[in-house]
């Protein structure tokens, strides 16, 4: 019986150990739309290119961002859903969030109005996002600024 705890053991450790976790990259964003907008909330959708180098899907449960846009902050964007990053992933993933506004309701006007003009939105996402594969949780600190073609994204 102590052999076999053993075994178990040394296999759950060597499995553990051999684990290896390669940084999933941001490539692109694209297709940005207001989905939905309410008095402190603004529901976003847009898609995302992520790079997935690992054997295994990963799962985003959660995200602590704060949201920029073209210069100006739009407060803490959240997932509305989890996001499934399959294993040897490199193509768009949809991902629909939503942006807490509270005290920033009066950026989005003058957002909307400049992104009409130049076609195109500069998004500043800073924070945390955690995520991982079961039990083993990583929180991957995040600091991603992108330019928004809006005549490629479908606009507003």
């Amino acid at each position: 019986m102590a052999l076999l705890r053993c075994l178990i053991l040394w296999v759950l450790a060597v499995g553990i150990t051999s684990c290896q976790y390669n940084e999933v990259v941001v490539e692109d964003i694209r297709d940005f739309q207001i989905r939905k907008m309410e008095i402190n909330r603004i529901f976003l959708g847009f898609k995302v290119k992520l790079k997935n180098p690992n054997s295994y899907q990963i799962k985003v449960s959660n995200t602590d961002l704060n949201c920029t846009i073209n210069g100006r902050n739009m407060g803490n964007l959240r997932l509305d859903n989890k996001l499934l990053i399959p294993p040897g992933n490199d193509n768009y993933l949809t991902v629909n969030s939503s942006l807490t506004t509270k005290g920033a309701a009066g950026n989005v006007l003058s957002i909307l109005l400049s992104s009409l003009i130049s076609q195109s939105v500069e998004i500043h996402l800073t924070g945390d996002v955690q995520g991982g594969l079961f039990i083993f949780p990583k929180t991957i600190e995040i600091d991603h600024r992108e330019r928004v073609d809006l005549n490629r994204s479908g606009g507003f």
